[in-house]
């Protein structure tokens, strides 16, 4: 059954500066293995701390998943919230290796 919603995000995360990367990659293995209904993430991040932490975090996911013939892929979209900080949204997607996107 095709997924009826194929460009919405599936899961939302926001990674802080004192986000564990170990633990946010983990969660983000972890959605990729689940599926294509739950590998449309968007990391959203707010500062130089946090983003660090969340491409450390993307990094070591790719580690992980690198054993099952699959990577990831960011597209970083910038904005600003409704209190007028700066935001990035991290959009992950995921793939073969070697697939070209």
């Amino acid at each position: 059954d095709p997924d009826p919603h194929p460009n919405q995000v599936s899961e939302q995360i926001f990674v802080s500066a004192t986000s564990e990367p170990a633990k946010v990659a983990g969660y983000i293995s972890n959605c990729v293995r689940e599926g294509p209904a739950k590998a449309r993430l968007c990391i959203t991040v707010a500062g130089p701390q946090p983003m660090l932490r969340a491409l450390k975090a993307i990094f070591l996911a790719r580690h992980h998943l690198a054993e099952e013939k699959l990577d990831l892929s960011i597209v970083p979209e910038f904005g600003k919230s409704d209190e007028g900080v700066s935001l990035v949204n991290i959009f992950v997607l995921s793939h073969a290796v070697g697939a070209r996107i």
